[in-house]
């Protein structure tokens, strides 16, 4: 049963992905399917396109395509997407995050010139929105488990040009600590990876590479639907720029603090 569920659900994601990119720039058909949720599989649509789109998920596979770890954790977290979408206790969640007191930390080391550096710089980051979906399955009946994507709007550290973004995927934990309909507190921890990108403005002719993502965070969910929070979480990535007489590399840690207000089903 499983293994059909999983089959069947590859060949809508082939699918709905065809009809997206390949039929319409702006417009797809949506097809139900037998078994399945039907608002599941919009978001889970949504989400595809929102990534496929917006930051070209290929490209991301490619970024990492030498590294194994990743690799697999891309595969682990499509195989945990297609299990979560199946099951008839499936849960969405479609969230807005506004990311406030941002600190990007550079910590730079190579060569310039022919002079050694080694040196940390930090800047703040300017506060704006990231989307974000997340889709769960009840593992008790205090705790859910699933998977989510953000997409960081594009923004610049103050004072200078440039925008840049992460995009992370990855795992969650939500506690529930209530029964009720009405007031239920929760607590969550996410961990994965991230995509991230640059204007030219941003990183010149360097390459920029993702590397881990995590938060934690709790909330209330009201009236069964509404979802507040707050979320401390951290983007890291990676700089390299190789060029006639420079050669540096930059460890870049992106934390902020975020204030959430979503929908849950």
């Amino acid at each position: 049963m499983y293994v059909s569920m999983f089959v069947r659900n590859c060949i809508c994601m082939f699918f709905y992905q065809y009809v997206c990119i390949h039929v319409s720039k702006y417009t797809a058909f949506l097809f139900f399917v037998k078994g399945c949720s039907l608002c599941l599989y919009v978001s889970m649509f949504v989400l595809i396109r929102i990534i496929l789109y917006l930051d070209k998920l290929f490209c991301f596979v490619y970024t990492f395509k030498k590294e194994v770890g990743v690799k697999k954790f891309i595969f682990i977290f499509i195989l945990c997407f297609s299990y979560v979408v199946s099951g008839s206790n499936s849960i969405f969640e479609v969230s807005f995050n506004f990311d406030v007191n941002g600190k990007q930390r550079w910590d730079v080391k190579g060569f310039l010139l022919g002079e050694h550096v080694d040196s940390e710089m930090e800047n703040d980051v300017e506060n704006w929105l990231t989307p974000s979906l997340q889709f769960g399955v009840p593992a008790t009946k205090n705790l859910i488990l699933g998977i989510g994507a953000k997409y960081q709007l594009p923004r610049k550290l103050n004072g200078l040009d440039g925008f840049f973004s992460f995009i992370p995927i990855y795992f969650f934990a939500k506690g529930i600590f209530s029964d009720s309909e009405y007031f239920c507190p929760y607590i969550i921890g996410q961990l994965g990876y991230n995509h991230f990108v640059g204007d030219s403005d941003y990183k010149g002719v360097a390459i920029l590479t993702g590397k881990y993502y995590y938060g934690l965070g709790l909330g209330l969910i009201l009236l069964s639907h509404l979802q507040f929070g707050v979320l401390y979480s951290v983007n890291a990535g990676s700089y390299h720029l190789d060029y006639t007489d420079i050669n540096l590399n930059a460890n870049i840690v992106y934390s902020k603090i975020s204030f959430l207000f979503g929908f849950t089903q």
